[in-house]
């Protein structure tokens, strides 16, 4: 049990300081063979000993929280949001032709770009505050002018 306790005395520190601030994978490969000469930490491994020791009482709960996601690359946005800056009136689909042509990936690395993958690029660029706002009004799909003979002319 004492060789056990110190083990844990020299990677849990480690941990606290770098838990959930950082994910597993990283967390373990920082502490390399600390604690464990004949293999080193693996994230799955790290994992569940923490678990493990959160439920025993040993260790803080706050280590099993998750790790805050990556933010996401900002240089897709910066472009979706040039080629909306650079022609406010742009369709959806033409942003997405647009792209293909340029041939940047989407963000899953496919070579087609779809016409939501587009619009949810340019709300996250809008909450970013690459582009302005559109106004609500605007949004709404417009119209054609009813052509003669046609019900309610």
């Amino acid at each position: 049990m004492a060789d056990l306790l110190a083990t844990m005395e020299a990677w849990l520190p480690k941990v606290r300081a770098l838990r959930p601030g950082h994910s597993w994978g990283k967390v373990a490969k920082t502490l390399g063979r600390l604690g464990s000469p004949d293999r080193p930490w693996t994230a799955d491994r790290l994992s569940r000993a923490v678990h493990r020791l959160v439920a025993e009482g040993l260790a803080e709960p706050e280590l099993i929280a998750p790790a805050p996601r990556k933010p996401p690359k900002d240089d897709l946005l910066l472009v979706i949001a040039g080629i909306k800056g650079a022609d406010p009136t742009i369709s959806l689909r033409a942003i997405a032709a647009r792209l293909e042509e340029m041939r940047i990936r989407t963000p899953r690395r496919g070579t087609t770009w779809s016409a939501s993958s587009v619009k949810a690029l340019l709300d996250r660029a809008e909450r970013f505050g690459l582009i302005s706002p559109v106004a609500e009004g605007k949004r709404a799909r417009r119209q054609a002018p009813d052509a003669p003979g046609t019900p309610g002319s």
